[in-house]
C-alpha cells in the first residue's frame, strides 16, 4: 500500500494546499496531512487550531487524514512507514528551499523521498502569508482558504471579537 506524507505548518491551510492534497490522494492509497512546528515561523494560529483546520480541509477525502507532530518530518516519515513525502511547488522560489529540506529529510530517514507537484496556475499566487493578511484585515477569505476553513476562522474569538 502506498502512503504519502504532506507536511507543513499550514498557518492556515490554503486552497493551494488543498489542491495538492486532493491530487496526492489520487496518486496514493493513503495520505496524511501533518501539521508540524516550524521554529522559523511566527504563527497566527495554535497547533491545535491548525490541526483542526487541516482536518476540515481533508474531511471529504476518504483516504486522507490530518495529524500534528512536534518531531522532525524525517522522524515522522520513518515512524509512519510512508512511501513518499509530497510537496507543492508554486514556482522557482520554492524549489531551492524544498530541495534543501528534502536533503535534510533523506539524512534523517534514508528512505524519505520527496515528490513535487507543481501548483495549478490558479493557486500559484496563494500563500499562507497572504491568507493571514486577509484574516488580519477581515477581508473575504473564500479566494484563499477552503470554505470550511474560512467558516472556522470567522467563528474564532479573534475574528468575532468575543
Amino acid at each position: 500500500m502506498s502512503s504519502a506524507l504532506i507536511p507543513g505548518s499550514f498557518d492556515p491551510i490554503t486552497l493551494g494546499h488543498a489542491d495538492i492534497i486532493r491530487r496526492a490522494a489520487k496518486l496514493f492509497d493513503d495520505v496524511t496531512v501533518c501539521v508540524f512546528v516550524n521554529t522559523e515561523k511566527q504563527t497566527m494560529f495554535t497547533p491545535q487550531q491548525r490541526m483542526e483546520m487541516a482536518a476540515l480541509a481533508v474531511r471529504n477525502i476518504p483516504n486522507c487524514r490530518a495529524d500534528f507532530s512536534s518531531m522532525t518530518v524525517g522522524e515522522y516519515f520513518e515512524k509512519g512507514g510512508y512511501t513518499a513525502i509530497v510537496k507543492g511547488l508554486r514556482g522557482a522560489a520554492d524549489i531551492e528551499y524544498e530541495m534543501m529540506i528534502a536533503d535534510v529529510n533523506r539524512r534523517i530517514s534514508s528512505g524519505a523521498e520527496t515528490l513535487y507537484l507543481p501548483s495549478e496556475a490558479a493557486y500559484s499566487r496563494i500563500s499562507s502569508t497572504v491568507a493571514r493578511d486577509m484574516i488580519k484585515y477581515r477581508m473575504p477569505l473564500e479566494d484563499w482558504v477552503p470554505a470550511a476553513v474560512a467558516e472556522y476562522i470567522r467563528s474564532a474569538p479573534q475574528w468575532t471579537g468575543a
